[in-house]
C-alpha cells in the first residue's frame, strides 16, 4: 500500500473512526476476557489435582515475598 492510498483510506470518513475504535477495543476486551477465563480454569484444575503442591508453592512464594519486603 503506498502513502497516497493509505492517507485516502484514513481520510475517507473521520466520523466512522470512533465506532471502528470502539469495535476494536471491544474485540480486544473479549479476547482478554477469554484468555483470563481460560487461565483461571487451568489454575483451578491444577489446584484441584495438586493441592499439596499448590499449598507449598504458595507458601514458598509468600516466604520469598516476605524476605524481599523485609530487606
Amino acid at each position: 500500500m503506498d502513502s497516497a492510498s493509505a492517507s485516502a483510506e484514513y481520510s475517507e470518513n473521520p466520523k466512522d473512526k470512533p465506532s471502528e475504535l470502539k469495535e476494536t477495543v471491544s474485540a480486544v476486551a473479549d479476547q482478554v476476557r477469554q484468555a483470563r477465563e481460560s487461565a483461571q480454569r487451568s489454575f483451578e484444575t491444577y489446584v484441584r489435582e495438586q493441592p499439596i503442591r499448590s499449598i507449598l508453592v504458595a507458601f514458598g512464594a509468600g516466604v520469598i515475598f516476605a524476605l524481599l519486603i523485609h530487606k
